[in-house]
């Protein structure tokens, strides 16, 4: 088994591929870190050169999509509704009140209220492939993100090779097949510094996201 580790999109990453190949194994693993940098790259909030930088500062202006990207947005705008409005892709702008640092901070509601205003799906308009934000108004793609490159990071390693592999970014992760001896073995990450771990999954072919508040939390 070939383990390729690195870290992307602020978390810790993982590629497993079973393999006895060590040469290809590795080919295969890059390929799905240079899937997993080019959506960080894309995607992130704090570059220029990043599609989500320009939406968020194009000024009241509407800003034409790509496909993919217009993809992701559909997708937004779907668990938007099917969540009852709970999943906002322009709340992120409340991590300037909440910082979710393993500090016992609680912001002041004053603080809270004015950031209010800057949120709500329904004030963002979406004419595919053409979206605009009202000024002062933000999104934040990291709650799809990261389960979206697991799943393109999977893909491109499935339309290489039949090897099973497993994607995992951050204990979101999704394998490709079952292991030549069955499934693979996926552990929950303990809140318990005392436990190795909250559990065991067996997993053949398929995703699961496992990923919860162990780093990033408000005591």
């Amino acid at each position: 088994m070939h383990k390729h580790r690195f870290t992307a999109m602020g978390t810790p990453c993982e590629v497993q591929i079973e393999v006895r190949d060590s040469r290809l194994a590795g080919q295969l693993a890059r390929i799905g870190e240079a899937e997993a940098r080019r959506i960080e790259e894309k995607y992130t909030r704090y570059k220029p050169t990043g599609v989500v930088w320009a939406i968020n500062n194009a000024g009241g202006k509407p800003i034409e999509l790509d496909e993919e990207t217009a993809g992701l947005i559909d997708y937004a705008a779907q668990v938007h509704a099917l969540s009852g409005g709970r999943f906002d892709v322009t709340s992120g702008v409340l991590r300037q009140a909440w910082k979710f640092d393993g500090s016992d901070r609680v912001p002041e509601s004053e603080q809270v209220a004015a950031l209010m205003p800057l949120i709500g799906w329904g004030k963002v308009t979406w004419e595919r492939p053409h979206l605009t934000l009202p000024p002062g108004m933000e999104i934040d793609l990291g709650g799809i993100c990261k389960e979206y490159a697991v799943d393109r990071a999977a893909m491109a390693i499935m339309a290489e090779t039949e090897c099973p592999a497993l994607v995992n970014f951050g204990g979101d992760l999704r394998t490709t097949r079952a292991k030549a001896a069955g499934r693979w073995a996926v552990a929950i990450e303990s809140l318990d510094p005392a436990k190795s771990s909250g559990g065991l999954l067996q997993i053949g072919e398929g995703a699961i996201a496992t990923s919860g508040d162990a780093k990033r939390f408000l005591l």
